[in-house]
């Protein structure tokens, strides 16, 4: 990558461009940095009412002396825009499109829950759909902290359609008193349509712990999304 030999990777001061000039030599420039004339500023703070220092100004300041003066007078800037894409040949512009999303058909598997049991159900029903033979749309990733409105049905469904999939298993669990489980799956289509949806509870059995509930409750929905394989919602492979 060429470097710029005369960038000065800072502010620049009127009384300091012309140390900053230098000889051709052909280097690419990286970078521009901007500068105005005091009569610009000046003019631009009194059309607002806005008191200055005025002091010094047709002073030479030593370049020493310079980054403790200007410090508090600098602020970065950022420009965000669309990307174009700029014919080398004419003037002509066009809009850069944002890259293509990976197309992932089958059921994407999302919701909420208490964290180790959350996880636990979301894996062991994964792995089931995938022994069952259905298309999973899930990329690789890790359970995180619920911020916001990120894992929302409205949210996920968006992400289904951006990503070509046929439907939304949308799991919830909740840990009650006693360790006592309840998991509910709601099966939506790419529309956002609700297909079916089913529960379970360890209430009525003998779980103790919250890894037994967490399982209790597993076990039962495999049985019944195993009826509902190659149906709408749990496309198979």
């Amino acid at each position: 990558m060429p470097v710029e030999q005369f960038s000065s990777n800072g502010e620049l001061c009127l009384n300091y461009l012309s140390q900053l000039r230098g000889p051709p030599h052909g280097d690419v420039p990286q970078n521009v940095n901007f500068a105005l004339k005091a009569s610009v500023i000046r003019d631009f703070l009194e059309s607002r009412s806005v008191d200055y220092q005025a002091k010094g100004l047709n002073a030479t300041i030593p370049v020493t002396d310079l980054p403790g003066k200007v410090y508090g007078a600098v602020f970065p800037l950022q420009c965000i825009g669309t990307a174009e894409a700029k014919d080398s040949q004419s003037n002509a512009v066009s809009h850069a499109e944002p890259p293509t999303v990976e197309k992932r058909p089958g059921v994407l598997i999302a919701g909420y829950g208490s964290a180790e049991s959350f996880q636990f159900v979301l894996l062991e029903l994964e792995n089931a759909l995938t022994a069952y033979g259905v298309l999973i749309a899930n990329r690789p990733s890790t359970i995180q902290p619920v911020t916001g409105d990120s894992v929302s049905i409205q949210n996920l469904l968006n992400v289904v359609q951006k990503q070509g999939s046929d439907s939304l298993l949308y799991v919830t669990v909740e840990h009650g008193w006693s360790n006592i489980h309840r998991a509910r799956i709601q099966c939506f289509d790419a529309k956002g349509n609700l297909l079916w949806e089913e529960k379970s509870s360890s209430a009525t059995t003998m779980a103790t712990t919250e890894q037994g509930a967490a399982r209790a409750v597993v076990e039962q929905l495999k049985k019944k999304l195993k009826a509902r394989v190659g149906k709408p919602g749990l496309r198979l492979r």
